[in-house]
């Protein structure tokens, strides 16, 4: 029996005693007064626990109230028909809605249509069986499509059931797992398309990928390599210790792409050489995870190196044999020439008179200078390089050397009946460059605009353009076709072999001409029209 059963026993007991005549005693008055005060007592230390414990309740609902509100997740709470009761301000900023807005909608209100029918059976399953539970659904802000996960659970409140639901947003999330899907395949399908081998190690050399290309050149499948073999065991023997060092890099000294060749071997046993590009790969830690890497087979280039290093070497050899022939020869030929030609003078001063004899000894003379001068070509060109370098600091005039040329061809123009003539700016015109080089060019040009012009003129012109001297050589000769003018530069070439046969020539000058000209560092063009004539322009850089 409490306190107050027994209080209320007593005093029960003590009406019941007064209205039957009995008064109470002092003693039992004074009990029963101080029974009362000490219920008393105890009723407002209950009060005042029952206070106590409703502050402490408003205090967690303010409490509950502020973390609903300001949680960093959305939450809502809605009634089994959908419609909306509560929603934080992080439910109002994911869906743009404001606190009075939201409460006038259905939580399908912001699902997207195609999804409703998910959204509704997850409901129903979720209140029927009394349990929690999570769906991916579809949503929509007026703004944005949305990935949203729902965690939801049932409650009952003030005798309404409720469902209170957390609502993740993962479309950040769904995207990024997308666009890595996507890089995945576009990675996977440029690996398959690629002709060269890429890989993948771990810090040890055990190789943790390979595309296709690097499993058909091996000879392996996926599963026989990937995470069984070290990329180490793929290399020859002899280049095993090397290669597999600059490959195992240690962290000090990892850098960017690296690059390397080497050999790597076969399932079969087969060789190929390889070019290895890698780059080693770096956790956000800072730790070395392992390597990544491009091989291209390069076998091909390496036996066509292999081959064009020894046909080098033959060219060099059969370049040394044809210098000494040339040296040799030269001797032994212009030694000859040069009494065959003193002779022929000679002869030409004895007969004078006697018309044939003459015609005759003239050929010959005329033979021996051409066949002279054709040495002298040949020998040029084995060494027209040490002409122009032991000779290109010379400062030449070119105006008084041109005068020069001009004067020394006039004659034999005017036996041909053709006019040379040489016209010039008055401005200087100094150099710097090989003198024998320069005129070795300008006789060259000069020579054959005589040589292939039977009537008219040949004209030397100097002037200044854009920087540049330029030297115009002119004819009104027989020209050169279209066709045939790329080819007037190379060695025993002339335009017209037919019409050459009048016209003694080596075939030796104009590649002589092309050859110094691009020593000197200039250029030299041709304008030519068959048939009237040709215009060869020498353009000198100034420096």
């Amino acid at each position: 029996m409490d306190m107050r059963d027994n209080i209320k026993e007593k005093i029960e007991q003590a009406i019941y005693e007064y209205k039957n005549g009995n008064d109470l005693s002092h003693k039992s008055t004074a009990e029963l007064l101080e029974s009362i005060n000490i219920y008393h007592q105890e009723l407002e230390y209950q009060n005042e626990e029952l206070q106590r414990t409703i502050m402490q309740l408003e205090e967690s609902e303010t409490k509950y109230l502020d973390l609903f509100e300001n949680a960093p997740v959305a939450y809502v709470i809605f009634d089994y028909n959908l419609r909306i009761k509560e929603a934080n301000a992080g439910f109002c900023d994911l869906f743009r809605v404001s606190k009075a807005e939201v409460k006038k909608k259905q939580i399908s209100d912001y699902v997207i249509p195609q999804d409703q029918d998910d959204l509704y059976f997850f409901l129903r399953d979720l209140t029927q069986r009394g349990i929690s539970g999570e769906k991916k659904i579809r949503a929509y802000n007026g703004l944005d499509h949305l990935n949203i996960l729902l965690r939801a659970s049932t409650e009952q409140k003030d005798g309404e059931y409720l469902i209170k639901c957390a609502v993740i947003d993962k479309t950040k999330e769904t995207r990024f797992l997308e666009e890595l899907s996507l890089r995945e395949d576009r990675f996977e399908q440029v690996t398959s398309l690629s002709r060269d081998m890429i890989w993948e190690t771990d810090p040890e050399g055990l190789i943790t990928y390979a595309n296709c290309v690097f499993l058909e050149d091996t000879g392996y499948t996926a599963d026989e390599l990937t995470g069984k073999i070290n990329i180490a065991g793929l290399l020859v023997e002899e280049d095993k210790d090397e290669i597999f060092n600059k490959l195992r890099l240690r962290y000090k000294e990892i850098g960017g792409k690296r690059s390397i060749q080497h050999r790597l071997g076969s399932r079969s046993g087969k060789i190929i050489w390889v070019q290895t590009e890698y780059l080693p790969m770096i956790s956000s830690a800072g730790q070395l995870t392992g390597f990544r890497g491009i091989s291209r087979d390069i076998t091909e280039t390496k036996i066509k190196i292999h081959d064009l290093m020894l046909s080098e070497e033959a060219a060099n050899e059969m370049t040394k044999m044809k210098n000494h022939f040339l040296s040799s020869m030269s001797h032994e030929i212009r030694n000859p020439l040069v009494a065959i030609i003193g002779t022929s003078e000679m002869l030409i001063e004895m007969l004078e008179g006697d018309g044939e004899k003459t015609a005759l000894v003239k050929r010959i003379f005329k033979s021996s200078m051409r066949l002279r001068d054709t040495v002298s070509m040949i020998l040029n060109l084995n060494r027209f390089e040490e002409v122009y370098t032991s000779n290109k600091s010379q400062i030449v005039d070119l105006k008084e050397l041109l005068q020069e040329i001009t004067e020394i061809f006039t004659p034999f123009a005017l036996r041909k009946g053709i006019r040379l003539s040489f016209r010039s700016e008055d401005t200087p015109f100094i150099i710097q460059t090989s003198e024998v080089v320069i005129l070795s060019v300008i006789n060259n040009l000069v020579n054959n605009a005589i040589k292939y012009t039977e009537k008219g003129e040949v004209e030397v012109v100097l002037r200044n353009e854009d920087g540049a001297i330029l030297i115009d050589v002119s004819d009104t000769g027989v020209g050169i076709a279209d066709s045939e003018q790329g080819s007037i530069w190379n060695e025993f070439r002339q335009e017209n072999e037919t019409y050459s046969l009048n016209h003694e020539g080596s075939g030796f000058g104009l590649s002589l001409v092309k050859k110094y000209v691009e020593l000197m560092g200039a250029t030299i063009t041709l304008t030519s029209s068959k048939g009237k004539g040709s215009r060869f322009t020498l353009s000198i850089p100034r420096r």
